[in-house]
């Protein structure tokens, strides 16, 4: 496969400027694909990735902001279905396609030598597409524009710093706020949102 990416950058001054980028990428089986199941028939997956953003620098401070589309081909998945004749739960290998659209947010402040604090927030729809089968019993199953699996619709991190000995001694919290998601496709099952505090320090 033949991955490829192009982008075209633009600066309005020193400090200021526009970007975008597109980029075409796969993935290949891997051996664990086939050692599974005899019968595997792997698709190589493919990616298509997209971003335009604005970015500004400064002593004081530091603004991204992107938008980005994101499209996966024959994304696969496992559907388990109860064999009525043999009374088992047989695995069987589906694909389908993703699409996401997102904004993200980043910024650095640095009001003196001594603090900074910086902060990342994430928008986007991660939703499923052609998400479709049919079980055993001929039921159709419909599962297109579901949520991804394990993918918030939003995130934060906000990440405040301080600086000691003339930045010999870095002390720094990392909060984060995830929000919900789902841990199956038919979104039955929801992980409800959580937030995380790590502290951490560095002696240079």
């Amino acid at each position: 496969k033949l991955g490829w990416t192009v982008g075209v950058n633009y600066q309005f001054d020193d400090r200021m400027g526009m970007f975008a980028r597109y980029t075409a990428a796969s993935r290949m089986p891997s051996l664990g694909n086939y050692i599974t199941n005899a019968a595997a028939k792997p698709d190589t997956q493919t990616m298509d990735l997209g971003e335009v953003g604005f970015k500004f620098s400064s002593p004081l401070v530091d603004v991204y902001a992107t938008g980005f589309w994101t499209k996966y081909n024959n994304v696969g998945f496992s559907n388990y279905r109860f064999d009525l004749e043999t009374g088992a739960s047989v695995s069987e290998a589906r694909y389908a396609d993703t699409q996401t659209f997102g904004l993200e947010l980043e910024t650095v402040i640095r009001p003196t030598t001594w603090f900074d604090l910086a902060g990342t927030v994430t928008f986007q729809e991660p939703k499923y597409k052609g998400l479709t089968y049919t079980d055993a019993s001929g039921k159709l199953n419909d599962y297109d524009g579901n949520q991804l699996i394990r993918v918030p619709k939003f995130s934060l991190r906000v990440v405040p710093g301080v600086n000691l000995f003339n930045g010999a001694l870095r002390l720094q919290a990392a909060i984060e706020h995830q929000g919900k998601r789902y841990v199956d496709t038919a979104n039955s099952v929801r992980l409800p949102s959580y937030e995380a505090v790590n502290l951490s320090g560095r002696w240079q």
